[in-house]
């Protein structure tokens, strides 16, 4: 954005000689009705979620602006120069890897969508000299008319609890594997064989699936036996359409009864930026009531990874800095990343801060947008 001095119109009479005192308010924030008489609302939008100098901020720093935390890395740069050529926004590679099964499937159908699999053509122009057999053929359109039974295949689904998008993939590799083995082996598996591993295999992903989602839903929400820790669930959001952030935030005792919520509205910025935002204001808000034990919340994987593991000397963005800084000198903390569907709270108190447009919102009790929300909370006993 440059230097603000520079998005002041050069037709304003204003008097721009003023301490830096005057352009910050009590509780830190920008002294955004100073700035409102020198720049447009567009200028106000990108500004808010740049804090104010601060002790705990340290000095100002080159970033590396290509990741969300300012810290270089191999993989940020290479993302950087690779991304356009890897055509990672194209739907259809959405459907690779959101395939639901085992990891060595999705490779094998991303190669399948690259077309790099080994297939006739390539082995021919290669001048390979083993020829695909005319048996094999065969054998691969009996697997696929065992699947032609709609009531068969129905009744297959109930009985293994299975999806057909699971079944499908690894029906495909399957076929793919039993291929190789009989071409460069002589090994020759029957469709009922191929039909029977790959259903077993499938199950076994199922079932090895739900034992995690439950094993990490039961852990997440651990609540430790100490009345003396709280439990803070945060969340940033970032409008789609306009690129406008905001925060939302609720603390809890370990019955899940409320303690305080808020909320703030960020302007233009990332959404780690705005996670962040959320740690920061939540912390100073429960500091401020006396709690020193807390166990924070978060859906964004990579907030959770750096706020555990960075080290103070190699945090980049200046809000990290200052939150890490809290969190290294002041209180008890515990940082657990959650999945999304489990902060569905802070995440409406976020977007109301989208639409509200307000500074920072603390809430003693409860709004009424969120009741519903909370008794949802309480029957599936998250807090119990």
């Amino acid at each position: 954005m440059g230097h603000l001095i520079s998005s002041i119109p050069s037709y304003a009479n204003l008097d721009l000689d003023c301490c830096v005192r005057e352009m910050v308010n009590s509780d830190g924030s920008c002294n955004l009705d100073l700035f409102r008489v020198w720049v447009t609302e567009d200028i106000i939008n990108r500004i808010i979620s740049i804090p104010p100098p601060h002790p705990d901020s340290g000095s100002d720093r080159i970033i590396w602006t290509k990741s969300a935390s300012g810290v270089f890395s191999v993989r940020s740069a290479y993302w950087y120069l690779k991304e356009n050529s890897w055509n990672s926004q194209e739907d259809y590679w959405k459907i690779v890897w959101k395939y639901p099964g085992p990891q060595r499937v999705r490779v094998f159908l991303w190669l399948a969508f690259k077309q790099k699999l080994l297939t006739n053509s390539e082995r021919a122009r290669r001048d390979s000299v083993i020829a695909a057999p005319v048996l094999y053929v065969v054998m691969n359109l009996r697997i696929w008319f065992m699947f032609s039974g709609i009531v068969l295949l129905r009744k297959m689904l109930q009985e293994y609890g299975l999806i057909w998008s699971c079944l499908f993939g690894l029906v495909a590799w399957r076929i793919w594997k039993n291929r190789n083995l009989f071409v460069f082996q002589r090994i020759f598996w029957t469709a009922s064989e191929v039909v029977k591993v790959s259903s077993c295999w499938g199950r076994n992903y199922i079932s090895h699936v739900r034992d995690h989602i439950n094993n990490k839903q039961s852990s997440s929400l651990m609540i430790n036996p100490d009345d003396t820790w709280v439990f803070l669930s945060i969340d940033g959001a970032v409008a789609r359409d306009s690129g406008y952030a905001a925060t939302g935030g609720v603390a809890r005792n370990q019955d899940g009864n409320w303690i305080v919520g808020f909320n703030l509205f960020l302007g233009m910025c990332s959404p780690f930026e705005a996670e962040v935002w959320a740690i920061l204001d939540g912390i100073l808000i429960l500091l401020n009531k006396g709690y020193k034990r807390i166990t924070i919340f978060t859906n964004n994987l990579e907030v959770a990874q750096i706020l555990n593991d960075m080290n103070l000397e190699d945090s980049g963005i200046t809000v990290l800095r200052r939150t890490l800084r809290i969190l290294h000198s002041k209180g008890e903390w515990r940082i657990k990343h959650i999945p999304r569907n489990q902060n569905l709270i802070e995440d409406r108190l976020a977007k109301l801060s989208l639409s509200w447009k307000s500074s920072l919102q603390v809430f003693d009790e409860a709004p009424k947008d969120i009741l519903d929300l909370l008794h949802v909370d309480k029957m599936n006993g998250c807090f119990m």
